[in-house]
């Protein structure tokens, strides 16, 4: 379910804010990643033998790229590149097996 700014039946100008289906991890986040929430806000649990970047699929596009923010709730770093579009993001960090990663995504 998304949450729309200015949306109408036949209002195609609309902007989604929010993003209510839980995404799926493509690729990088390791073996046995798991992923827990919505397009907007979750926590994803790292696999074993992560990449060096993660990229995370929205199940319903968004009407523009949302502003994303990831943080390592387990070590504190900080992902060196973030980079939505409208149907994912990708992630760039150091991460490591059994991290909990959590993200807030919104657009604009």
């Amino acid at each position: 379910r998304q949450v729309r700014f200015g949306a109408q039946s036949e209002d195609t100008s609309a902007v989604t804010i929010m993003n209510g289906n839980a995404p799926t991890l493509t690729s990088g986040w390791g073996t046995g990643a798991t992923i827990a929430g919505t397009g907007s806000v979750g926590r994803i649990t790292i696999g074993t033998t992560p990449s060096a970047s993660g990229v995370l699929t929205f199940l319903e596009s968004w009407s523009s790229a949302p502003h994303c923010d990831f943080n390592n709730e387990t070590s504190g770093v900080v992902p060196t590149k973030v980079v939505p579009t409208t149907a994912l993001v990708t992630v760039t960090a150091t991460l490591v097996a059994a991290d909990k990663v959590s993200y807030h995504c919104v657009g604009f």
